[in-house]
């Protein structure tokens, strides 16, 4: 008995798939006019969300030098990479390398700052706060880990 594969609409993969499965069949022609189509649909959102970025930089960068944002500076002292975000009247997420530095620009007001461990089952809690950012004035903060002794349910390491 033979089967037939409905492909799932969506998913290059499907269509690669059945293609080299099966290249002289009837369903060639087809699949490889949804691979193309695929193909060009991940070229348009990739364009795409490079130019959101370019905007959002340019953006930003008038935000800078007309005194519309504030620079803040993460200083990850941990063994971990770690993430922050900062919810407000933006939001921003930043990713920082262990041992590294990064900086994020925001327009002033206060947000809400949440730090967290990247690495799986790190014993790391996370961190969260509330910021208030003022016009004119560069911030920066530092995230370290301490060792904590005797029973913690959160674990071994904390964010102070």
């Amino acid at each position: 008995m033979e089967t037939t594969r409905t492909p799932c609409y969506g998913s290059a993969y499907i269509f690669r798939s059945t293609l080299n499965d099966h290249p002289k069949s009837g369903f060639a022609a087809e699949a490889q006019a949804k691979i193309k189509d695929f193909d060009d649909a991940d070229a348009r959102a990739a364009k795409a969300a490079e130019d959101a970025r370019r905007a959002r930089e340019f953006e930003e960068l008038l935000d800078r030098l007309s005194g519309n944002s504030v620079t803040v500076t993460i200083q990850n002292t941990t063994s971990h990479r770690i993430s922050v975000s900062y919810s407000g009247a933006t939001y921003r997420t930043i990713s920082v390398a262990p041992f590294g530095s990064g900086s994020v620009n925001l327009p002033p007001g206060t947000y809400t700052v949440s730090a967290s461990a990247d690495s799986f089952g790190s014993n790391v809690r996370s961190f969260s706060a509330t910021r208030t950012f003022v016009r004119g004035m560069d911030y920066s903060e530092s995230f370290s880990t301490t060792k904590t002794f005797g029973y913690s349910p959160y674990g071994g390491y904390r964010f102070p």
